[in-house]
């Protein structure tokens, strides 16, 4: 294992030699492809460093793995585009990433601190500028450590009069846009700049991708979990694999190395009921970055010969091993009926102030129809470690009923696909056939009808939620309600969705939703009624995870830094849903009836 000492003298090295390239040219055009280069580094530091020992590598060690070559294009391969005269560059990086000293090569390759600030997304931003030859220009990756929000250039001309012209290049490219306030700092993200320094209003800005903050990531790629498989079962959720009177999915996780993993279903109800053993599915997640945990076993069974309206009791287990203490479900009924639920906001993080909310949540409905999760259910999708934390609160208060997730943001991370949520959940796949299975989703229980969107995408889903609003219901009056992890009123300032607000927002309020169930901006918010009968949207938090939150004028109730638990009731008879918002105290905060008596 190399020293500290060693790595840092290394790394001293490293850079003094570089210096002079660096400082004298930041054209990209001779470095390697960036993602080759990362991947390439990523291997290496799993051969290099231990588990426990990558955990304590302090600042430079990861630099020191990198040949010249590799420096260069960290520090020059990321962001690209030309100019047509010499220039003066001004990044404005995120300021709370002084504390790390990301981007590693901005100062390094001569880039100095000014005093000049601007503010987008309600965060700090501060300048470092260095003037450059006219020619193509490259600049590096946005961190390797931590991420924040993306840095993004100003581009200012060397002798006061003559403005350069800045010409994007690379894939993906850059955009460019005049600096000043309210333009857009980021191409995928509508955050606009809040303030900007005055001398440099009116010139060019050269957009980033937010997106793309991580595309270098290093010190964090690597991971370990607090809660490892063992071969006794865990995770054991239950979800609707498709018609809710029938039919009902139950997975569970185990260590590698379990042959036959089986489930046992018996029912009270049915005094004729012999008691069933059904042989699961298995699936191997591969983790490597999981350092203590590399594979995991995810193990499945779809009950699809169930009876409407009954209770079951079930556990899971192996043939000759340990086996799961019993829970239960019950089935939809096949008419009409008030339903009762439980609906939660972003959980993300901080799971220890969750359970507490979840086991008084439970107290006040014990037998929740079903539990709603409106995205954003841990932090990193892709990523088994976070997922075992939010299991791990689930197997602390086990759920009574079935869980209904949504996909928010960090379900699918930039530039990912949501495969292990759709790995760990076994959902309906009566989406839009233009998106892949499980992302979208719709179920009639009892009388209501409750569509799952997708917010992070179309995918298709616009016609398709157009169509399953339109049809006919189980009663004239039967209402239907929706899940969608971003807003379309929403909560945090700075923010705005324009296909939940534009395309999606418009067919909800057509067609009489009274709530959508929404998250994402880690506050709490109910709408007044939009439209008629009347659309109410909701937003909540149900973790630790706080954001402030703006006056907005379409607010009915709103608060911040409060973690909450919604109690949802809805009738197909009466056509009206009543909603009470509670803390993890069991305080009511929010009650309404939607849409309202007039």
């Amino acid at each position: 294992m190399t020293s500290r000492r060693t790595l840092r003298s290394y790394v001293v090295a490293l850079v003094a030699g570089l210096l002079a390239e660096t400082t004298s040219s930041i054209h990209a055009s001779d470095t390697v492809a960036l993602e080759a280069v990362v991947e390439s580094v990523r291997t290496r530091i799993a051969a290099t460093f231990s588990g426990p020992a990558f955990d304590r590598l302090p600042p430079g060690s990861v630099e020191a793995l990198l040949d010249p070559s590799e420096h260069r294009a960290l520090a020059t391969g990321h962001l690209r585009f030309r100019l047509d005269r010499p220039a003066r560059l001004y990044v404005f990086r995120d300021s709370r990433l002084a504390e790390d000293d990301e981007p590693f090569w901005l100062r390094s390759s001569g880039f100095a601190p000014t005093p000049l600030t601007a503010r987008a997304y309600q965060l700090a931003f501060d300048a470092w500028t260095k003037d450059v030859p006219a020619g193509e220009i490259g600049l590096g990756v946005h961190a390797l450590r931590r991420y924040r929000e993306h840095y993004f250039v100003v581009v200012a001309s060397r002798d006061g009069h003559s403005v350069p012209t800045v010409t994007p290049l690379g894939t993906p490219a850059p955009a460019i846009d005049v600096f000043r306030v309210g333009a857009a700092p980021w191409v995928d993200r509508g955050s606009t700049l809040e303030e900007i320094p005055t001398t440099l209003a009116g010139l060019p800005l050269v957009r980033t991708f937010s997106d793309r903050r991580a595309v270098a990531s290093l010190y964090d790629w690597f991971r370990s979990t607090d809660h490892p498989a063992e071969t006794a079962p865990d995770q054991i959720v239950a979800t609707f694999g498709g018609d809710p009177t029938r039919r009902v999915a139950v997975a569970w996780r185990t260590a590698p190395g379990v042959e036959r993993a089986l489930l046992e279903l018996s029912s009270a109800d049915e005094p004729t009921f012999v008691p069933r053993i059904h042989e699961s599915t298995t699936d191997r997640i591969d983790a490597p970055r999981t350092l203590n945990q590399p594979a995991v076993l995810r193990h499945t069974v779809v009950l699809s010969d169930l009876r409407p309206d009954t209770r079951y009791t079930y556990r899971v287990g192996t043939t000759g091993g340990p086996w799961s203490t019993p829970r239960t479900f019950r089935t939809a009924p096949e008419t009409p009926r008030e339903i009762r639920f439980l609906a939660f906001g972003d959980v993300q993080e901080r799971y220890d102030r969750f359970v507490p909310l979840l086991r008084r949540a439970l107290e006040h409905v014990p037998e929740p129809d079903f539990v709603v999760f409106a995205g954003d259910l841990v932090s990193r999708g892709n990523d088994t470690d976070d997922w075992d934390a939010f299991f791990a609160a689930l197997d602390a208060v086990p759920l009574p009923a079935p869980l209904l997730p949504a996909i928010g943001n960090h379900e699918l991370l930039p530039g990912d696909a949501p495969d292990l949520y759709r790995r760990l959940f076994a959902l309906p796949t009566n989406g839009p056939d233009s998106l892949e299975p499980e992302r979208a989703y719709f179920l009639d229980y009892a009388g209501v009808r409750l569509v799952v969107l997708d917010s992070n995408t179309d995918g298709g889903q616009t016609p398709w939620l157009e169509r399953l609003l339109a049809a006919p219901r189980a009663t004239p009056r039967a209402p239907a309600l929706a899940i969608a992890h971003h807003g379309a009123y929403t909560s945090r300032p700075g923010r705005y969705f324009p296909r939940v607000r534009e395309q999606w927002a418009p067919l909800f309020e057509a067609h009489g939703v009274p709530l959508v169930i929404q998250g994402h901006d880690h506050a709490y918010l109910r709408t007044v009624p939009f439209g008629t009968p009347g659309t109410t949207y909701l937003i909540a938090t149900a973790g630790g995870k706080f954001y402030p939150q703006a006056h907005h004028a379409y607010a009915a109730r709103a608060f911040a830094d409060t973690a909450t638990f919604q109690i949802v009731t809805a009738s197909p008879h009466a056509g009206r849903v009543t909603l009470e918002t509670r803390d993890a105290d069991g305080r009511i905060l929010d009650s309404a009836t939607l849409p309202p008596s007039h």
